[in-house]
């Protein structure tokens, strides 16, 4: 439950608006929708839940400190991408038949990050 209330603040922090842009909207959406049906089969797999969050959970570290290394120029698009990248991996995880925007996973992402850190 706390990985989801960080989601949550995450997505709806002060601003998410103006900083994630009208077109995200319908994602952002969607991301809360995960957030529910996670929360409703959480008590049938709670395992099965802790399992997928360490993984991804893992993977938001890595983002971050990948990020926490940049200076604020070289946070283009692409890196940013990673972020929403990692949003539609918690809907495929959690929340499948909501359907996810592309194919993801975290061998993926984790590929996109080394190539984003070796340029």
């Amino acid at each position: 439950v706390a990985d989801m209330r960080k989601q949550l603040a995450r997505l709806l922090r002060p601003g998410f608006v103006t900083g994630s842009g009208t077109a995200r909207l319908v994602d952002v959406v969607r991301y809360i929708r995960a957030i529910e049906r996670r929360i409703d089969k959480l008590p049938s797999e709670p395992g099965r839940d802790r399992q997928r969050m360490l993984e991804i959970v893992a993977l938001e570290r890595r983002y971050a400190q990948f990020i926490g290394k940049l200076e604020p120029s070289q946070i283009t698009a692409e890196v940013i991408d990673v972020g929403w990248m990692i949003e539609e991996l918690r809907v495929g995880e959690f929340a499948q038949t909501l359907g996810t925007k592309q194919s993801v996973s975290a061998k993926r992402i984790g590929r996109v990050i080394d190539q984003l850190e070796a340029l």
